[in-house]
């Protein structure tokens, strides 16, 4: 297979448009679309479906840029790893991680390593459990950090942080008013919660299915912020990380509900690919993190 036509395949792909495409890959619209006819004509496989709407991956098309992106990956980290011989002041650090760590933790950790290894760059994608599992698999993220459970035997985690799940309910609601409730009282209300995928709620699901129970879904949103506010307005109850409620608490803008068998304990957890080496920069990464929850963990103990 021609690794040039895959990358042109892979732009398109992405950006399912040859013309957003080619401007990608600076190349012109018909050069493009002649490359892509040539692997279409050498794997003797329509790779897309061509509509007045754009361009759709066929099953195949799906396939091949699974491939693709393990691919150009793999080129990356190799290209970043003999780059690093240079030294640790220098090199490239792509991290996932969910809304719980990446937007609630990861600010401050982001500020220590900079002023630590300015010439590092560092690359951030923040997606759901599910998502960023693939990224890894796919090598498009160096190493993740997630609360979700592991869907994949290639990928080894390691706990770095015990997070605790709480219910969260409006100011005044009543189940915030009782001194403790069971779970079975709590899914007499609605709730509002993150999307599937969400390390979180397959938690609760999880918790809820060993008891034989199930919650009534009434809005299902892929941003923490957004539960938050839903709660905060009444749209229903939530289940949310207590690392990323704790500001809205404290100003009396969302309140915690008693529920028997919470909070739910999960880790946090560093991933990575199982026999992928680590760069220095990775370890870097990792060691500025890990010194910088150390820190906030001693703190929060000690007040």
């Amino acid at each position: 297979m021609n690794l040039n036509h895959l990358r042109i395949f892979l732009a398109v792909a992405e950006e399912k448009s040859i013309t957003r495409g080619a401007h990608r890959l600076k190349l012109s619209q018909p050069a493009v679309s002649k490359e892509l006819r040539l692997l279409e004509g050498a794997l003797e496989l329509a790779l897309f479906q061509r509509h007045s709407r754009g361009l759709e991956l066929t099953r195949e098309g799906d396939v091949l840029m699974g491939y693709a992106r393990r691919i150009f990956g793999l080129e990356s980290e190799a290209e970043r790893s003999l780059a690093e011989f240079r030294g640790v002041s220098r090199g490239r650090v792509v991290v996932g991680a969910s809304s719980t760590i990446g937007v609630y933790k990861f600010p401050e950790i982001l500020l220590q390593f900079r002023d630590r290894y300015p010439n590092i760059e560092v690359e951030m994608k923040l997606k759901n459990d599910k998502d960023i599992q693939e990224s890894l698999l796919e090598r498009q993220c160096d190493m993740a950090y997630t609360g979700g459970f592991i869907e994949h035997r290639d990928i080894e985690a390691k706990p770095i942080l015990m997070d605790e799940l709480v219910v969260i309910t409006p100011p005044g609601h009543p189940a915030a008013k009782k001194p403790e409730l069971r779970i079975e009282q709590i899914l007499e209300y609605p709730f509002v919660l993150r999307e599937l995928g969400s390390g979180m709620r397959a938690i609760f699901e999880r918790f809820l299915a060993s008891h034989g129970l199930a919650v009534k879904c009434i809005m299902a949103l892929n941003d923490t912020e957004a539960v938050k506010r839903s709660v905060a307005l009444g749209v229903g109850l939530g289940v949310l990380s207590n690392l990323t409620v704790d500001a809205e608490i404290r100003r009396g803008e969302l309140e915690v509900a008693n529920v028997k068998g919470f909070p739910l304990q999960r880790p946090i957890q560093r991933l990575m690919l199982r026999g992928r080496a680590e760069s220095p920069a990775i370890r870097a990464f990792h060691y500025t993190l890990a010194g910088t929850l150390n820190r906030r963990e001693h703190r929060r103990h000690s007040n």
